[in-house]
């Protein structure tokens, strides 16, 4: 059977589920039964593909749909499982239903390590959607990336403030060293994240009272705080 898409014609079986999203958009009350077989076939022999364009699009509905045909939500496709797909397209509302899939693998990496909420930060997508990921109860937040790097650590690295802030509020690790001995905290330092720095002496302050950090770096911070306090 074959089936036009744009202004080709195509084997039906061949079609990848870039394709098959888009038939299913545009053909949705047209021909209802090949939709369905369209999507059988994709769901079954190629390895659920078409929920990652659903991801990649943030189109809750046909993902839905996809769902409903039962799709492999940890499929993964070019190394991406599709959650780890719509974090990296800032994809909310596709975000938000593929969460309430308990056997969801929410920590799942890829070849660098990287997981779904690691590359929701990398490609800078809304707070709302860092936060829905936040919210799962079984995300591990200091999950690092293969160098070693937590998600806190990038956030340092692209001097987001309100991020950081976010993330400290969730539980990460300020002190996380990655395999160069570098955590956030250090690279707040080096960095010059005068302001990220100052953040996180006041969670330190305010989550442990009696931290002694072995770091001398804190240290001399922590002396040139109290030094700017006195002449004031």
């Amino acid at each position: 059977m074959y089936v036009h898409v744009g202004k080709s014609e195509t084997k039906a079986s061949s079609l990848t589920g870039g394709e098959i999203c888009a038939f299913a958009q545009t053909h949705r009350n047209i021909y209802p039964k090949l939709r369905l077989a369209l999507i059988k076939h994709n769901v079954k022999h190629q390895n659920s593909s078409a929920l990652h364009w659903a991801a990649k699009t943030n189109n809750r509905r046909f993902a839905k749909t996809l769902l409903s045909y039962r799709a492999d939500f940890n499929a993964r496709v070019d190394g991406l499982s599709p959650l780890m797909t719509a974090a990296k397209y800032g994809s909310g509302r596709v975000i938000n239903l593929l969460l309430q899939k308990i056997k969801l693998r929410v920590n799942m990496r890829n070849s660098q390590g990287e997981s779904a909420l690691w590359l929701s930060v990398a490609s800078k997508s809304s707070s709302a959607v860092v936060y829905q990921l936040l919210q799962h109860p079984r995300l591990r937040i200091d999950l690092p990336n293969c160098e070693g790097q937590t998600v806190l650590w990038l956030a340092v690295f692209q001097d987001n403030k309100d991020l950081v802030c976010q993330l400290l509020s969730s539980g990460a690790k300020p002190d996380a060293k990655d395999q160069f001995g570098i955590s956030p905290w250090i690279q707040a330092c080096i960095s010059n994240r005068s302001q990220i720095v100052d953040l996180l002496l006041d969670h330190w302050k305010a989550t442990s009272p009696k931290f002694v950090s072995p770091d001398r770096t804190l240290a001399r911070r922590e002396e040139t705080v109290e030094a700017r306090a006195s002449i004031y």
